[in-house]
């Protein structure tokens, strides 16, 4: 028999406190089938640190034979403070290692109890060991959810800047294992938002809307959000689901087709139920073509909310606003970078809006920010054609209408620029806009670029630019 542990709620703070007819229900079985089966069960719940549920499970009646641990791993995992004293005393061994390579003072700091680690730290255990993939303790306390324990091993002197073999930091682990809170004592202890580079970034390994909030609201950039972060922050399942496309009548495809359409008023309200299922399936053109038995070319690629380079704007009232972004590379048939709107409402509701393409550009890897009543956007990679080396596009989106205007500037614009990261000054009615790329020179085959590494700021009063000295 093989069996998977599912996800177990351990430290969201709504979360109720695990008892055996919850364990049951997400582990799917009944109490008579996990005693016949704990020789598998048991094993499985102990690698991925299941601790309170394997204590459940003894006290329903299961045998401990089935715990792959010594006498003092398993008194440190399950049992009291008492019987990891008499384990010790007995003469069990500090460093001996489970098949995860976790000696008991790492199964200590799993469990989040600080008085079996202070006595496995008193009696000589080694506090810098490390378990499977170079994971130090601060790192099983997180993976387990556990704050208190987090704190006291800070407190005792565990380095907040290690990583573990793959060189991922502790924030980064945290946000890719759903862990609010211990990100947020992270956070609190002043650990960068905006930790690690690539696949390694905290945002981009965020896959849960409480630690995507909390990295977006401590200055992470929101370019370094994945598809499944951006997914799981506006209320849609993590992964892509192809069978909301079952609710497209196919008639309704044959009538509006799936090609991208650019809206023909300010704004357009595209309520074609296929591009509404689509954004709730969060699949790829190729997918979605599949699905209704049709092929994308270059001139009328598929549409597909699927995108890279799409900015996302959370507003006070708990809608949400997703705006442009590109789909695919350059050399696919289905590539197509997108001038459109999605707004997320809090009852699950989604509009989204087209716009005639002279009135606002297709555009990804902009900037977003709320100024108000309104959705500043700056700059954007888009259409290589449409770039112009010393203009900076600047667009205004009104949050009552959805109307898009392009905002005339003046001053020392950065130049067409992307990638760069856009907030609010203290004033209200200043963007202070940096980092990013600004184009240099536009080549026949390939455009170059330069880092923007003077601060610019625009007044969204006057439409002027500034630049930092």
């Amino acid at each position: 028999m093989s069996f998977h542990v599912p996800p177990l709620p351990f430290d969201e703070p709504d979360a109720p406190p695990l008892d055996l007819p919850r364990l049951l229900q997400h582990l799917g079985m009944d109490l008579d089938t996990v005693l016949l089966h704990a020789d598998v069960v048991f094993p499985a719940l102990a690698e991925r640190g299941r601790f309170e549920a394997l204590r459940l499970l003894l006290d329903a009646g299961a045998n401990d034979v089935w715990l792959p641990w010594t006498a003092l791993m398993t008194a440190v995992a399950v049992g009291s403070v008492d019987d990891v004293r008499r384990a010790l005393d007995a003469g069990g061994r500090l460093e001996d290692t489970d098949w995860r390579e976790r000696t008991a003072w790492l199964l200590a700091a799993h469990a989040g109890d600080v008085a079996k680690a202070a006595l496995l730290r008193e009696r000589g255990a080694d506090v810098h060991a490390r378990g499977w993939g170079g994971a130090p303790a601060i790192f099983h306390a997180i993976e387990a959810g556990r704050v208190d324990m987090l704190r006291w091993l800070i407190a005792e002197g565990q380095p907040l800047a290690d990583t573990d073999d793959d060189g991922c930091g502790p924030l980064a682990f945290a946000s890719g294992r759903g862990g609010a809170g211990v990100a947020a004592e992270l956070l609190a202890r002043g650990v960068d938002a905006d930790e690690g580079d690539g696949h390694l970034n905290a945002l981009w390994l965020a896959a849960s809307a409480p630690v995507v909030r909390l990295l977006l609201d401590a200055g992470a950039s929101p370019g370094e959000l994945s598809a499944e972060g951006r997914r799981a922050l506006v209320r849609l399942p993590a992964d892509p689901d192809e069978s909301a496309l079952d609710a497209v009548p196919h008639d309704a495809v044959r009538r509006t087709g799936l090609q991208r359409r650019f809206g023909d008023a300010n704004p357009t309200p595209m309520d074609n139920p296929y591009l509404l299922a689509m954004v709730r399936a969060g699949v790829s053109a190729y997918r979605a073509g599949r699905h209704f038995r049709v092929m994308g070319d270059a001139q009328a690629p598929i549409w597909s909310a699927q995108r890279f380079g799409q900015s996302v704007t959370l507003l006070p009232d708990g809608r949400i606003v997703q705006i442009g972004g590109e789909h695919e590379d350059s050399y696919d048939p289905d590539f197509c970078i997108y001038n459109d709107v999605f707004v997320h409402h809090p009852d699950g509701r989604i509009e989204v809006f087209g716009y005639p393409e002279d009135v606002f550009p297709p555009t990804d890897s902009h900037s977003a920010t709320r100024v108000g009543e309104a959705i500043w956007v700056i700059g954007g990679l888009g259409y290589g054609a449409a770039r112009r080396i010393a203009e900076t596009p600047v667009h205004r989106l009104d949050l009552a209408t959805w109307r898009f205007d392009r905002v005339a500037t003046s001053g020392p614009a950065p130049g067409w620029l992307h990638d760069h990261r856009t907030r609010l000054a203290d004033d209200g009615r200043t963007l202070v806009v940096q980092g990013g790329q600004a184009l240099v020179a536009v080549g026949e085959a390939r455009d170059t670029w330069a880092d923007l590494t003077v601060t610019h700021r625009l007044d969204t009063v006057t439409g002027r630019w500034s630049r930092d000295a």
